[in-house]
């Protein structure tokens, strides 16, 4: 039976308004978060997104470049002073001036060959990003890090059993700033803040997880509102995940 045109225009209005709602919560919830130099150089949050599939989840962390150069200085593999430098340039920029020249440099100041072909780095990764399915560790390995100084690194991690429920721990660069902060999305519409107090997060990946109809519409408005901080996130709802304590 075809809605007549009052219904379907409530509906949409409906729809609407709980979009713009929960795209404001993202909004709010952001403008919270202190976005210190030193916590994110380049002013833009790092974020993970998950796909699970089967008894896989894939993990793609992407942030800028200066994020990644923050971590070769701390497994020894750039100078220190080269990133001190950088975000004392980067915090005198004028708002309309090109962040990138400055970004070059301090990329230039890694020693990417080492970087990329080290153990260290693996470790790094797979200490700072872990996945555990109900209490048992879901074993990860490192799918790719030719980007990682533009800003990418790929992971897979396998569970016991075909995921439907996760925790996530992130601990990314909180050695080093413990108000840094990344963001962990599904892909759908969730989002999470991992920070040093609270570093793991539940999250609930089966195939019935979420009804995916009001995604799109999130993802679409929400878009405008967060488009920048969540690079690469398709979904932009702020709930209520379960927290495990920060290690």
């Amino acid at each position: 039976m075809t809605e007549p045109p009052s219904a379907l225009l409530r509906a949409g209005l409906v729809a609407l308004l709980r979009a713009g709602l929960v795209a404001l919560l993202a909004v709010g919830m952001l403008a919270a978060l202190p976005l210190t130099a030193a916590a994110h150089g380049s002013l833009s949050i790092p974020t993970v997104r998950l796909d699970a599939r089967d008894d896989t989840v894939e993990v793609v962390w992407q942030a800028a470049a200066d994020d990644a150069a923050a971590i070769a200085v701390e497994l020894g593999m750039a100078p220190r002073q080269a990133l001190l430098d950088h975000l004392a340039a980067l915090a005198a920029l004028d708002d309309d001036a090109d962040p990138q020249p400055l970004l070059d440099t301090l990329i230039a100041s890694v020693d990417a060959e080492a970087l990329l072909g080290s153990e260290a780095l693996q470790r790094y990764l797979l200490e700072a990003i872990a996945v555990q399915q109900h209490d048992r560790p879901c074993p990860g390995q490192i799918t790719s890090v030719q980007r990682f100084l533009a800003g990418e690194a790929r992971l897979r991690f396998t569970c016991p059993e075909p995921v439907d429920t996760i925790a996530l721990r992130i601990t990314m660069l909180t050695e080093q700033d413990p108000t840094h902060r990344t963001l962990s999305t599904d892909g759908r519409r969730d989002v999470a803040v991992h920070t040093s107090a609270a570093s793991t997060h539940t999250w609930e990946l089966g195939a019935d997880a979420d009804d995916p109809g009001l995604a799109t519409g999130l993802g679409a408005l929400g878009a405008g509102f967060l488009g920048a901080a969540l690079t690469g996130a398709g979904a932009l709802r702020v709930l209520g995940h379960r927290s495990g304590a920060g290690r």
